[in-house]
């Protein structure tokens, strides 16, 4: 490789890299017009993830019809993550305790103020995200929500869960398929765990320059909204531990 080509290489990363704050204006502002154009069709993830990002990063898109509908008519397999569009929904504490999906451990770490956790939460939420892929994500994510909801952690080592995540999720990144669900999951997961300066730049630029002309990412909405959830923690420089709302006091 010329000494020239390499140094082309350095300013083409480093102009990449270098992101203005009202660079990161445009692209959210164009993710929030195609999120807004999708009102009434817009997945319950989506739902779920711009409630949250709504309240937390003062979001500026208003998702109240959406919710309504879903509190009043609740997705069937996913019915305990309504408790983050309104704080006083509940479900049982079986549906909490018996782990019938990949989000395995979520609904524990949602529901720790109501129910509590088992002693041995910690050793089960290691031993699932060190499956990797989508596992691992919603480890991070049930971890993230665990904290949020300051609950009892004297029996959860939680830094040395954010490494052993974060060592999992990083080397998976390197082999998953480049924009695919599980991909934008686990860069979302590495920012939760504090590992956002671990990621490859390429992979940030790749995520960046991915919003298609309607502003959105491969025209999904959830994945719109998720990638949209990295651009805010770009911006805001989120870091672990940072208060976070889990849940909406008082729904409407």
């Amino acid at each position: 490789m010329s000494t020239k080509f390499f140094r082309f290489l350095i300013l083409f990363f480093a102009t990449a890299l270098s992101v203005s704050a009202d660079a990161y204006d445009t692209r959210i502002k164009r993710a929030v017009k195609f999120l807004e154009s999708r009102k009434g069709n817009l997945s319950f993830g989506a739902v779920v993830t711009l409630d949250l990002l709504e309240r937390n990063f003062r979001l500026s898109i208003d998702t109240q019809n959406e919710r309504r509908k879903f509190l009043k008519t609740p997705p069937r397999k996913a019915e305990f993550l309504l408790r983050i569009l309104d704080d006083r929904y509940r479900v049982d504490e079986l549906s909490v305790r018996v782990p019938r999906h990949i989000m395995r451990f979520l609904p524990t770490a949602l529901y720790c103020d109501v129910y509590g956790v088992p002693w041995n939460f910690g050793h089960h939420l290691e031993e699932w995200g060190k499956l990797g892929g989508t596992a691992t994500a919603w480890a991070m994510f049930s971890l993230a929500i665990f904290e949020s909801q300051r609950c009892d952690t004297k029996n959860i080592q939680v830094e040395k869960l954010r490494s052993n995540f974060a060592t999992i999720a990083l080397s998976n990144l390197r082999s998953v398929e480049k924009m695919s669900p599980v991909w934008i999951d686990l860069i979302v997961g590495l920012y939760l765990v504090g590992a956002a300066d671990k990621i490859q730049p390429t992979d940030l630029i790749l995520l960046r320059y991915a919003q298609g002309a309607n502003g959105s990412w491969m025209n999904d909405d959830e994945m719109t909204a998720k990638a949209l959830w990295v651009l805010l923690m770009q911006k805001t420089g989120y870091k672990p531990g940072t208060p976070f709302e889990v849940t909406r006091k008082g729904g409407f």
